[in-house]
């Protein structure tokens, strides 16, 4: 288990306190994950009923890209947000390995890497569908720029994962306010193997050896968009610096958003954000793009 890193901000406290009284779906003594935000009656976290019946099908991917339409900002006087599209998933080793042939992006080498079991480059063809990790926010930048695209910015990502085609919901997950569960919509801090055991023979899900394969969890766990994986598999870079003034720096510090299968689940609402030295090459970073 990795160490955590420490929260250095979220966009709204109130749901990260919320979280911490419904972490879980962790195994009982049968085995069956528990979802405490129906069975806990003094902390009940109500699932936003009008959201789901309001939000619209989610269109096809094209090319793997989802649209995520402009958006008034929350005052006559804030701009209006643009129009982007999003990779549906984040990039995987097979899509990496294409830029490494093609000349454009960097094989990593360095013996951390290969020591390191739980890097997906160097795991063997059953992991070229999982996502790639073990990045710098530098590599990663240079795989979007290949592609014709870039990283998004924190905002971005953060409006991605919960728009719904007309407005962007306040929801605490990308697929509503009910509580994340290990074999249904999200792979996060793993508890037991049993419970990784228990989830493979309900769902063919297996997290235990580290990151799953992309597309695992959907549609339960996906945006409304069909963005998958907003919450967990790996966090995500963005381009947003911690601070404008130090992005010269070589290490400086930029946003990362998302949980990932080896933290806990606290890091999975939308809001929480935290920031990695550039330099970083954890095994539960990845990345996607955006143009």
């Amino acid at each position: 288990m990795t160490t955590r890193h420490p929260l250095i901000s979220t966009t709204n406290s109130a749901r990260a306190l919320a979280l911490m009284a419904i972490l879980g779906a962790c195994a009982d003594k049968g085995g069956e994950p528990k979802t405490t935000a129906t069975q806990n009656k003094n902390t009940v976290v109500a699932q936003s009923a009008d959201n789901i019946a309001k939000t619209p099908a989610p269109k096809p991917a094209r090319d793997g890209w989802i649209n995520i339409p402009a958006q008034q900002g929350d005052s006559p006087q804030d701009k209006p947000r643009p129009a982007f599209a999003m990779a549906q998933h984040e990039t995987t080793v097979a899509q990496y390995k294409e830029c490494v042939a093609a000349g454009e992006c960097v094989e990593p080498k360095g013996a951390d890497d290969q020591a390191n079991a739980l890097c997906n480059y160097f795991r063997g063809d059953d992991y070229s569908k999982h996502p790639m990790n073990c990045v710098t926010w530098r590599e990663a930048k240079q795989f979007c720029e290949w592609k014709g695209a870039r990283l998004p910015t924190a905002d971005e990502w953060e409006r991605a994962a919960t728009h719904d085609g007309a407005q962007t919901r306040k929801t605490i997950f990308p697929w509503g306010d009910h509580a994340p569960d290990h074999c249904q919509n999200a792979c996060f801090e793993i508890v037991t193997r049993k419970e990784s055991f228990y989830c493979y023979e309900r769902q063919k899900v297996d997290f235990y050896n580290g990151t799953v394969a992309v597309g695992m969890y959907s549609p339960a766990g996906d945006s409304p968009l069909g963005l998958k994986h907003m919450a967990d598999n790996v966090r995500e870079w963005t381009a947003t610096p911690q601070s404008p003034l130090h992005t010269k720096e070589e290490n400086a510090l930029y946003i990362i958003k998302g949980g990932a299968c080896y933290i806990g689940a606290e890091y999975l609402p939308v809001a929480i954000r935290d920031a990695y030295p550039a330099n970083t090459k954890g095994s539960s970073v990845g990345f996607r793009c955006v143009k």
